[in-house]
């Protein structure tokens, strides 16, 4: 079962995941810094950026704590402040009323002495953000003392890039970032450009999603005149890898000794589109909904053959599966079983029956000297996978 994903090294879904304050660091110039906090026994409270938020519902009173800031160089001492949270008991609750269409989402609200907290089970639909906890989303930018650019895209409505929902210009931060919130953009949606055209300038640049969960961050300095954008990018390089090498046992046959041979191979390939020859959409998704989206068929096969020495006898052993994946704020989500399921085909085995496999499921199938296939891979088709990769991407939320 996946978890909510609300920071960095979090193992467990907190109780709520609230902001309670800003924290606004020092102006001293003393470079990078690192926040901790003492006087929390219970772990109620959490730092994420520059914000101080509660992860677990507090008792009753006053809660009291120390914030500190650390230098991790060791250079300065460390400076603290305090931060005190009353917590008084009511009666009445608070009700919320749920905009998202009732057949994909659940709101349940329950009533606690001192809060009110709401979870929300969402399925995608073709209404919904793939990324994060989507919309709204916010866009943070640190230009520091020399001016530079930001030009903001929904990249889904507006794949050319040519009208910007958001302009800058070049502007001057000094420490405190520009926010554009409220954005009625999804989070793989939203692509960014960036003017650094100062020499000496430094930049920062994240975005948010909903609940306030860091989906992109990029940092950069001196870029010359021609904006560089980031968004909509992902990593689909094809790999070919092969391995060739003689058992380590030499072998006695009739009149000669020899050892026996392996060579391995192992690829990854990826192909624009759904192949419609190995997958379909699963309704109410089709083409149309993917508009603006990146989408790829991914193809991974590993071969091992073996070479008897003493017999001239060979057999391979190939597994291979495909996917259908999108490209989502820089990242590869797995469409598979979700948008698109993959098609049967089928093929002989080595003793004739006719066996049916799926193209989106894992495969494994052997192949004598004489051509016959065998779906178990029984001996003496045996040769062991050398490079045992398995690609994984990610699984939408």
């Amino acid at each position: 079962m996946a978890i909510n994903t609300y920071f960095l090294g979090q193992n467990i879904t907190p109780d709520v995941y609230v902001p309670v304050a800003n924290l606004v660091p020092s102006d001293d110039g003393c470079g990078i810094f690192r926040y901790s906090i003492s006087g929390d026994p219970s772990g109620i409270f959490h730092i994420k950026d520059d914000q101080l938020f509660i992860k677990k519902i507090p008792p009753s009173g006053t809660h009291d704590i120390d914030i500190y800031v650390n230098d991790p160089l060791n250079r300065f001492p460390p400076i603290s402040n305090s931060f005190s949270l009353s917590i008084a008991e009511h009666s009445c609750a608070i009700h919320y009323i749920t905009t998202t269409p009732p057949p994909t989402t659940t709101t349940t609200t329950t009533d606690v002495p001192t809060t009110t907290t709401t979870s929300t089970t969402t399925t995608i639909s073709p209404s919904s953000c793939v990324q994060g906890s989507g919309k709204p989303t916010s866009v943070k930018f640190e230009t520091f003392t020399i001016p530079d650019a930001l030009q903001i895209f929904d990249k889904c409505n507006d794949p050319s890039l040519s009208n910007a929902i958001i302009d800058t210009g070049p502007l001057t931060t000094s420490g405190t970032p520009y926010i554009a919130s409220g954005l009625d953009v999804c989070p793989e949606c939203l692509a960014m450009c960036v003017t650094a055209s100062g020499i000496g300038t430094a930049w920062w640049l994240k975005v948010y999603d909903a609940l306030d969960g860091l989906i992109f961050s990029e940092a950069g300095g001196y870029e010359g005149n021609t904006p560089v954008c980031f968004g909509q990018s992902c990593n689909t390089n094809s790999y070919n890898l092969t391995h060739s090498a003689y058992s380590e046992t030499l072998r006695t046959c009739a009149g000669f000794t020899a050892y026996d041979y392996y060579t391995y191979s192992a690829t990854l390939t990826y192909s624009n589109g759904l192949d419609s020859s190995k997958f379909g959409w699963i309704p109410p998704y089709d083409a149309s909904y993917f508009t603006g989206y990146n989408i790829f068929t991914s193809t991974f096969s590993e071969d091992a053959v073996y070479e008897d020495a003493c017999d001239a006898y060979t057999c391979s052993k190939t597994k291979n599966r495909n996917w259908v994946v999108l490209c989502s704020g820089n990242v590869l989500w797995d469409l598979t079983g979700i948008a698109a399921s993959g098609k049967d085909f089928t093929y002989t085995d080595i003793e004739g029956n006719t066996v049916t496999s799926n193209y989106a499921y894992w495969s494994e199938v052997c192949v004598s000297s004489s051509g016959a296939q065998s779906a178990d891979c029984s001996a003496p088709c045996v040769p062991e996978h050398y490079f045992n990769i398995e690609p994984s991407w990610l699984s939408l939320p």
